[in-house]
């Protein structure tokens, strides 16, 4: 592996912190949903279209975070690989 120092990743470290902060944006969502539902004493006695479009609204934004970070997870297995990936052959070995 080649020598690389904090600055060669300083993109990759950028588009990180707005991924994360992309999926905790869609935490906070989750979480004030979650709140309104709890602080609801008679949430059962609420129609089913009610309770039906709130669940859909909540997979809707779980989801959505759940596709974005596997895409980003992926994005860093692939540029893992090409800093892992020898450049050339080892200095003194022939080349085939």
């Amino acid at each position: 592996m080649a020598n690389y120092n904090v600055s060669d990743f300083a993109l990759l470290i950028n588009h990180q912190i707005l991924a994360q902060e992309l999926i905790s944006e869609h935490l906070r969502q989750l979480q004030a949903l979650l709140k309104v539902v709890v602080s609801i004493s008679n949430v059962l006695y609420l129609d089913k279209s009610t309770i039906h479009n709130y669940l859909c609204v909540v997979d809707d934004i779980v989801n959505q975070a759940k596709d974005f970070q596997e895409h980003q997870l992926n994005h860093l297995f692939r540029i893992a690989k090409l800093i892992d990936k020898p450049k050339g052959p080892p200095s003194g070995e022939p080349v085939h």
